[in-house]
């Protein structure tokens, strides 16, 4: 056992928070509840099967620490409180394995931006720009190994479009795992960071020109086959997948609330930029809500564009969950490939939130408290 554990849980908004216990104290607790103040009280259990190393926190004696998610229970009632966001997303994997059979397969695309003494480390639209990243490499590669010590497995590292602007793609996982994975690697990118004197921020609109977006990009398995391919489908969708698309598609301005979560978010959203400006899907567009992309591995998978990076990755899934389900439950049928004028995604989150104080649909899969 670890000389520390770090027992941390994800609020409504993403952000991490937690709380230390020294490894005899953990013994006693791992198996039982742990008492925290709030409004109201209530008590937060340890998930095991989520520990593991902490190597971006304990300076010296990070490899002396560990860490393991916790779970809000009510106080008076004893049971899995439905704020918690991680609980709620875990409710929403299990239901789509128990009725239809299927998993989730997925991974959040991360874009974020790094400043030292208030002002982008880089400058210029460096994309893809050797000399730009190595002002970075060292944050860059020690990220990378450290997320990577604690299970989180990555894909590719980059500089991206803007003024200080990183991109480090995780490999896709199934259920539960990716949205933890998401959560965790923004704790290992911001922590890791300080120890640089640099400041590394998702907020969608740091300082102004290009936005940190979150893409959400996944496919639904049954066992080894992907439910999403169809090879002879013109652009490789299979009937499921298309129910899945008009699901999100149906219900974009209600998870828009969701997946973007504060006013910055809404910056995105213009017409000619990176993040999309329509609610409509369509093969290897940017452009589009929905990008359909295909790989030689695994065959089509989808891009949600529109979540921000600041969003509760929790949020994300459980929106994507619960939309896609809806969309399978009533064999919805997808509109036409291409942009429509008519339905634009919500440009201010007081909108966003109108939209989902009537979807009926999202309230009942988030539940009542939660929406």
């Amino acid at each position: 056992m670890a000389q520390y554990v770090r027992l941390t849980w994800c609020d409504t908004m993403g952000i991490a928070r937690s709380k230390i216990a020294t490894g005899d104290a953990f013994e006693n607790m791992k198996e039982g509840e742990v008492g925290m103040r709030g409004y109201p009280d209530y008590y937060i259990v340890p998930d095991m099967e989520s520990a593991h190393r902490c190597p971006w926190y304990g300076g010296k004696i990070a490899d002396q620490v560990a860490e393991v998610m916790v779970c809000y229970h009510d106080k008076d009632q004893n049971k899995p409180s439905d704020f918690d966001t991680r609980h709620v997303c875990s409710k929403l994997v299990k239901k789509l394995k128990d009725e239809f059979g299927f998993e989730i397969l997925s991974a959040l695309e991360y874009e974020f931006g790094v400043a030292k003494d208030g002002m982008p480390v880089t400058k210029g639209y460096p994309i893809y720009s050797n000399m730009s990243f190595k002002k970075m490499e060292p944050l860059c590669f020690t990220i990378a190994d450290r997320a990577q010590a604690a299970g989180i497995k990555l894909e590719t590292l980059q500089h991206e479009f803007g003024d200080g602007q990183l991109e480090i793609v995780m490999a896709p996982a199934r259920g539960l795992t990716a949205a933890d994975n998401a959560f965790l690697f923004k704790q290992c990118v911001k922590e890791t960071a300080l120890e640089f004197d640099m400041h590394a921020t998702f907020m969608c609109n740091p300082w102004g020109a290009v936005q940190n977006g979150g893409h959400f990009n996944f496919s639904v398995w049954q066992g080894s086959g992907n439910v999403f391919n169809d090879p002879k489908d013109a652009n490789g969708l299979s009937a499921t997948a298309k129910h899945w698309i008009a699901g999100i598609l149906e219900h974009a301005p209600a998870i828009t609330a969701l997946i973007c979560q504060t006013n910055n978010c809404y910056q995105r959203f213009y017409e000619g930029g990176f993040a999309p400006y329509f609610i409509c899907y369509g093969p290897e567009h940017r452009g589009c809500m929905i990008r359909v992309k295909k790989s030689k591995r695994t065959g089509v998978f989808l891009e949600l564009r529109s979540s921000g990076a600041a969003a509760n990755p929790y949020l994300v899934l459980s929106a994507v969950l619960a939309a896609g389900m809806d969309g399978l439950r009533r064999k919805l049928k997808v509109q036409p490939i291409g942009f429509n004028s008519d339905r634009q995604i919500p440009r201010n989150l007081s909108d966003a939130l109108d939209a989902l104080e009537k979807d009926k649909v999202i309230e009942e899969a988030l539940g009542q408290e939660l929406s």
